[in-house]
């Protein structure tokens, strides 16, 4: 049995939908039912256990050509690290920069108050 519901996609998902029937993947609902069944498959000892086991990250947003030496200084914790870039979907010249935050959930004070003194960090959000 099925369900019908509805749900939002960012311009970037719509073209890669786009791009995805367009190689024969199927209609809208074949791709985001494979799409599912792949994710859950991947994760599938973690929802097992009773949650996920991935660890929080901080992302940092950035302009690109800032990239390379921008979290020099940052207080990382004991544990934490940064773990690569993801292209901004919505601005072609800036990147977000992913810092795995290891056993905490949330930046503390210091981290904080380093982010929100660099005058070249554009934004960073919790994810």
């Amino acid at each position: 049995m099925t369900h019908q519901t509805s749900i939002q996609l960012t311009k970037a998902q719509q073209a890669q939908i786009k791009a995805l029937k367009a190689a024969g993947f199927g209609s809208f609902t074949d791709i985001v039912r494979l799409a599912v069944d792949r994710m859950y498959q991947m994760h599938q000892t973690e929802i097992s256990k009773g949650g996920n086991d991935m660890d929080a990250e901080l992302m940092v947003k950035v302009l690109i050509s800032d990239s390379d030496d921008i979290l020099a200084g940052f207080p990382f914790r004991e544990g934490q690290f940064q773990d690569g870039a993801e292209d901004d979907e919505t601005d072609e010249d800036c990147t977000w920069l992913r810092v795995v935050l290891g056993d905490a959930t949330d930046t503390d004070a210091g981290q904080e108050q380093w982010l929100n003194a660099n005058s070249r960090i554009l934004e960073y959000t919790i994810r």
